[in-house]
């Protein structure tokens, strides 16, 4: 689901960040989004990281596709996890992890990712 409105979802994201609508200020910048941030984030910016990793894989796995070399394995997982449940479906699934585990806030939430959708169902396999 995810992936097939990422244009819509993108579309409005971009218009909220033209508009100033949505976004960190200069002071709030971190290279690596963590859990402490993640929590801190209204439902919008947290709408707006999700749309923006699912687009970030679409393009890497499109590139790939269009020069002839073999996806990625974990792209491709992590793109039909999300794919698989809504943008806030994938909310609620990071924010249950770092609930879950306070003492790991610090943890990057695009690994809170790889673990708590992709790794999380391959071992329940």
């Amino acid at each position: 689901m995810i992936v097939k409105k990422r244009y819509l979802i993108a579309t409005a994201v971009m218009s909220a960040l033209l508009l100033g609508g949505v976004g960190f200020a200069a002071e709030d910048e971190a290279k690596v989004v963590d859990g402490n941030m993640w929590l801190a984030s209204t439902q919008p910016e947290k709408r707006a990281y999700i749309v923006g990793v699912v687009d970030t894989l679409v393009v890497q796995r499109a590139i790939r596709e269009k020069d002839g070399v073999e996806g990625s394995e974990w792209v491709t997982l992590l793109t039909e996890k999300l794919d698989a449940m809504t943008v806030d479906g994938a909310i609620a699934k990071i924010d249950a992890w770092f609930e879950a585990n306070p003492s790991r806030r610090g943890a990057p939430v695009l690994g809170v990712v790889w673990l708590s959708l992709v790794k999380a169902t391959a071992e329940a396999r």
